[in-house]
Order: C-alpha cells, then structure tokens, then sequence
C-alpha cells in the first residue's frame, strides 16, 4: 500500500490463482495432445492508482 499524510494513493493486487500444467508428463505420456493443454500464464502484480481527495489535492 502506498499512502502519503494517511491517504492511500495505490495498492497492490495479487492476479487469481492460476495453475500450470504439468507438460513433461503430458509430453510423455501424450505428446499429440500438447497444442490443446497449453494456456498462458499471468505471473504479475497490477499496479492500482487510487484518486486523490480534495485535501491531498490541496497539499500538492
């Protein structure tokens, strides 16, 4: 969290869970269906702006 003169200004968030597949099994024991499992993964924090109140605008 990122506050100034106790007003928060932004915070971080954690993206969902995700999960990952397990493709040197599915290589293994089934390598013609690798095309179909595969999905992209979102490993990443969102940086989140929060407006600012009249009293931080007036400080600024």
């Amino acid at each position: 969290m990122l506050t100034y003169q106790d007003q928060i200004l932004a915070t971080w968030k954690s993206p969902k869970e995700s999960y990952r597949l397990d493709s040197k099994r599915l290589e293994q024991e089934h390598p013609e269906l690798i095309p179909q499992y595969q999905v992209p993964i979102q490993n990443s924090r969102r940086l989140v702006i929060k407006e600012l109140t009249n009293q931080l605008e007036k400080t600024c």
